[in-house]
């Protein structure tokens, strides 16, 4: 995922790429930019494991998060981004307080907030909402609600209407909807669950 910059659900392969744990050490020569990280560790992807890879782009169900009406209504957070990270796009929220009543996630951007939910679904959702920060953001949606909602991406809607994550993120001045898009996907054709030596 952070070799390609994609989420989990866009990685598709052998099952052991999901099961067996490896132990990798490397070390980024000094003054390389952190744009360069992610070819680099391709590289040693391939290297090390000969991976044989493809990449795919299907259209397929999407949820969208988008501005409402009456306009963003977000708290802004008083934590910082680590700049080191570079606002990598497959980021998720640090912290996630999932309890029965409620979803939070303090020190957020929208874009860790949707790749938060797309975690938690296992399906894109694309943050179009155009705004820039770092939030705090509480869901008073109980996770059943949640779960539901997310299970149904072709409605986006769960059977409570009232109580669902497309209300909570009502209350935060924002709209839930659904759609086709196209998604890329990165496929492993093949790769040695043995890792050549240095």
């Amino acid at each position: 995922m952070r070799a390609y910059q994609l989420r989990n659900y866009q990685v598709q392969g052998p099952g052991w790429i999901d099961s067996d744990r490896f132990d990798v050490f490397a070390k980024i020569p000094e003054g390389v930019p952190l744009d360069r990280v992610p070819a680099m560790l391709q590289d040693l992807l391939t290297a090390r494991f000969q991976l044989v890879t493809r990449q795919e782009t299907r259209q397929e169900d999407v949820f969208v998060l988008t501005v409402g009406r009456s306009g963003p209504k977000l708290t802004t957070s008083q934590r910082e981004i680590n700049a080191a990270l570079g606002l990598a796009p497959y980021l998720m929220a640090n912290e996630l307080d999932a309890s029965a009543e409620r979803l939070s996630m303090p020190g957020v951007t929208l874009a860790m907030f949707a790749n938060t939910l797309a975690s938690l679904c296992g399906r894109p959702v694309l943050d179009e909402t155009g705004i820039e920060g770092v939030f705090d953001i509480s869901l008073n949606v109980p996770m059943p609600a949640i779960r539901e909602t997310l299970g149904s991406p072709a409605s986006g809607q769960a059977s409570d209407p009232s109580n669902t994550l497309a209300a909570g993120i009502r209350e935060l001045g924002l709209n839930w909807g659904a759609r086709k898009a196209p998604v890329e996907h990165l496929v492993v054709e093949s790769g040695v669950k043995v890792p050549v030596g240095n």
